[in-house]
């Protein structure tokens, strides 16, 4: 059975790292069937160790069922290869728990296979969700208060910031034992790891401008919103400001959730958001390597020719006597 490994773009590209994730790709497949619930870290290093000694050189290409693959075609796959999907200009920004990536590109018409996606910049930045969750963590006054690190009470504490920093209403987030955090801490604590993932994205934005450096294609764009973290209280807001004043309008949204799909008995299911991102992530996971659109990576596009500059003439010139 074929099967697909996705990682960043910007690390795709870099041949160390890519050969990296290869050969953590095979290995993952060879060792299916080989683990079980409750192994202990000792024995999964053993079990990985055998199998890698196995294969001192991963197959070529042609002899691999596991396939690496760009990650922000596993995670637009399908949206992005529907008909309904307008061509134009794109930013992804996926939001995980320990890394950020924006990538910005210009998707192509057509349908289907036939749709191209040419990647102007990607950057990824170690910063995401758990930098929130500690940020919030560290308003905590004073801080011996706290349960030790790694205790129980502390995953327990962890967890409910996790949680309700999706979702701040009016009412503080309750941590242990009656111990709150007003609201305002809460939200301070989001904005301030929040500016640090948008510079990430202003840097792929600079990045991405110099492949196309005309102001009129850059005056409205679409940024695309992935990643658990991306659900976080106020990120929708925050990437809805203009990156250049260059830019008049971002549009912010997500790859379409349906309602509903058809259950194995015909009957329908009712999606959650935590379902919708895993059934799509997992369609573009699932597609055979022959499926997947083309894509042209950031070196391999060529950028746009400046316009050329007015040339000044006399009026003589122009309108001779």
């Amino acid at each position: 059975m074929l099967s697909n490994g996705a990682a960043p773009l910007d690390q795709v590209s870099l041949a160390p790292l890519r050969a990296s994730f290869e050969r953590i790709f095979f290995l993952a497949k060879e060792l299916a069937g080989k683990v079980h619930d409750g192994l202990t870290v000792k024995e999964a290093r053993r079990v990985l160790s055998e199998e890698g000694g196995r294969f001192p050189a991963i197959p070529p290409e042609e002899d691999r069922t596991a396939f690496l693959i760009q990650e922000t075609i596993g995670g637009l796959h399908g949206p992005c290869c529907e008909a309904s999907t307008p061509p134009g200009l794109y930013a992804v920004v996926d939001i995980g728990a320990g890394t950020t990536n924006v990538t910005f590109f210009r998707l192509g018409s057509g349908a289907g296979r036939g749709r191209t996606f040419a990647y102007y910049s990607s950057h990824t930045e170690i910063v995401g969700g758990d930098d929130i969750d500690r940020a919030i963590l560290s308003r905590v006054v004073p801080a011996s208060s706290l349960p030790p690190e790694g205790s129980q009470q502390h995953h327990e504490i962890l967890q409910r910031i996790r949680l309700g920093k999706q979702d701040i209403g009016s009412a503080d987030l309750e941590l242990w034992n009656g111990v709150r955090m007003p609201n305002a801490e809460v939200r301070s604590a989001i904005r301030e790891v929040g500016e640090r993932i948008y510079e990430v994205y202003r840097r792929a934005f600079k990045n991405a401008y110099l492949k196309e450096m005309r102001g009129d294609r850059w005056r409205e764009y679409t940024v695309l919103l992935l990643g658990g973290s991306s659900w976080v209280h106020g990120m929708e807001e925050l990437f809805e400001r203009r990156p250049h004043d260059i830019v008049e309008r971002v549009n912010v949204m997500r790859p379409k959730q349906p309602k509903r799909i058809a259950g194995w008995n015909g009957g329908p299911i009712t999606l959650g958001v935590s379902d919708y991102i895993l059934i799509n992530l997992s369609h573009g996971l699932s597609t055979e390597r022959p499926n997947i659109p083309d894509y042209f990576a950031p070196d391999q596009v060529e950028p746009l020719p400046l316009p050329p500059p007015p040339v000044e003439r006399d009026v003589e010139e122009l309108y001779p006597k």
